[in-house]
C-alpha cells in the first residue's frame, strides 16, 4: 500500500509496534486504544519518535480531545462521543448527536477547514 502512494494509518499501542510501523515507512499511526496509556504515555512516544503523526483513538471524549492536542497529538479521533443510543433491541441504533454538530460548528468558528471528500 505505502509503494501505491495510498495513506496508511495503522493501528499501534506499543513502542515496538510503532518502530514496525516505521520501518514500513508509515507517517502516521492510530494509537488504540488511546485511554489504556493516557496522554503522559502518549508524550513519552514522542520522545522516540518526535516526527511521527501519532492520533490516539479510543475512549478519548470531546472535552479530553485538547489535552491530547496539548500533548502532542497530530488529531483526535473522538467516535463514541459524538453518537448517542435510541431505541432498545431490534430497533437499537447510533445516531449523531447534536454534540457532533456543535463541534463541526466550533472547528469553523476557529477556522479550521471543513473535511472534503473524493468525488467519485
Amino acid at each position: 500500500m505505502l509503494a501505491s502512494g495510498i495513506l496508511v494509518v495503522p493501528g499501534v499501542l506499543t513502542p515496538t509496534e510503532i518502530a514496525t510501523a516505521r520501518s514500513a515507512g508509515v507517517l502516521a499511526v492510530k494509537l488504540f486504544p488511546a485511554i489504556a496509556i493516557g496522554t503522559a504515555g502518549m508524550a513519552a512516544l514522542r520522545g522516540p519518535f518526535p516526527d511521527l503523526a501519532i492520533i490516539p483513538t479510543g475512549g478519548i471524549t470531546i472535552d479530553e480531545a485538547s489535552g491530547w492536542l496539548d500533548a502532542g497529538a497530530h488529531a483526535v479521533g473522538v467516535g463514541a462521543g459524538l453518537t448517542s443510543v435510541v431505541g432498545d433491541g431490534s430497533s437499537r441504533r447510533h445516531v449523531v448527536s447534536p454534540l457532533a454538530e456543535q463541534v463541526l460548528r466550533d472547528l469553523k468558528a476557529a477556522g479550521v477547514p471543513a473535511p472534503t471528500r473524493p468525488v467519485a
